[in-house]
């Protein structure tokens, strides 16, 4: 398992980017502080990499002296580099650049003597890439100490998270540590996400955007952050979303903007088994295990969960299932034991 771990606080008089400072008293504290997280898995983590800029580098000393381990520093995961702003004061900054702030740049706007946003990501999704695979067969799990902006594109990369210096869509604090593991979710939509799954004046199934209880999808969003999963839709409602995960109807769309809101991202969808027959019938829970398997199979997976108001007619899956109630929909006790299975 590789963790992910943003450095502590800097001078916040100063731009950071590619700026030389170390860390303040505070960002000292904020990492020794941090290190108590290692407690129980010290014995996991074994190989520490780190950005070479200097609160990278005071960042992973600290907690190199904690784990007793040594530090491997790679250039490549320096936070975005802002040319002739890094380390700049803020007041400077303000008379001298104003308003040049990263969210500003074009996609292949530079900063004056450095990085645009697509070089930027070009540079971490390459550096990520190679690094996936050069730790991949080591015993044990990884450490590597970054910046917010780099830490930010790797989850948008793992998250299947279309990536712009517009937004930052995972946000990390000063010392905190993310991990990064193979916790999957299966999720359905209709039962789940919503308070009623059927309209029982016109005894029909409820599959409109519309429908989606907020309330349930808040309660989904703390168990996806506990523990750090993928969510990988199976519902029907997957067949509203092209190849890239954009919605292409307008429950889709507003579904995935009520997901958003609560920090919440699909990463995909289980391939389509379905006949022309069981989609006239609307018999989806005869191959919905199928699909799920088929995608296990894909993508070999450590831990894995469906959340579903069906019975889904398979052993294997029910072992690892959360049949909600669909009157209901998901309720706190079915986040305690979605923990459960996926946590232990």
């Amino acid at each position: 398992m590789i963790f992910l771990m943003r450095h502590g606080e800097d001078d916040n008089t100063r731009l950071g980017g590619w700026s030389d400072a170390g860390l303040s008293v505070k960002g000292r504290e904020q990492v020794e502080g941090a290190c108590e997280f290692f407690d129980g898995n010290s014995q996991d983590i074994r190989y520490i990499f780190a950005s070479d800029l200097q609160r990278t580098k005071d960042t992973a000393d600290i907690v190199s002296k904690y784990l007793d381990l040594p530090v491997t520093q790679l250039k490549e995961f320096r936070e975005t580099n802002n040319g002739d702003l890094a380390g700049m004061p803020k007041e400077r900054f303000q008379k001298e650049y104003p308003g040049l702030y990263y969210a500003s740049l074009d996609w292949e706007q530079k900063y004056p003597n450095g990085e645009s946003p697509k070089d930027f990501y070009n540079r971490i999704k390459e550096a990520w890439g190679k690094f996936k695979v050069s730790t991949e067969a080591l015993e044990g799990n990884v450490l590597l100490v970054t910046h917010a902006g780099v830490i930010n594109i790797i989850r948008c990369i793992e998250e299947g998270v279309q990536y712009t210096n517009k937004e930052v869509h995972f946000k990390t604090g000063h010392a905190e540590i993310v991990s990064l593991n193979r916790n999957v979710i299966f999720l359905d939509v209709d039962g789940v996400l919503n308070s009623k799954f059927w309209d029982n004046e016109h005894q029909r199934e409820i599959s409109e955007g519309k429908y989606v209880d907020v309330d349930s999808v808040k309660l989904f969003s703390k168990l996806v952050k506990k523990t750090n999963a993928k969510v990988i839709l199976h519902s029907g409602w997957r067949f509203w979303f092209d190849d890239e995960m954009k919605p292409n109807r307008a429950e889709a769309k507003f579904f995935a903007d009520v997901m958003e809101k609560e920090g919440v991202f699909i990463s995909g969808v289980t391939p389509d088994l379905t006949t022309e027959e069981i989609r006239k019938a609307k018999k989806f829970s005869l191959v919905k295990a199928g699909e799920i398997l088929q995608w296990l199979k894909d993508n070999p997976t450590d831990n894995w969960l469906v959340i579903d108001d069906l019975d889904l007619h398979n052993s294997e899956i029910a072992s690892h299932q959360v049949k909600t109630d669909a009157e209901v929909g998901l309720t706190e006790n079915d986040v305690e034991k979605a923990l459960n299975l996926l946590l232990g």
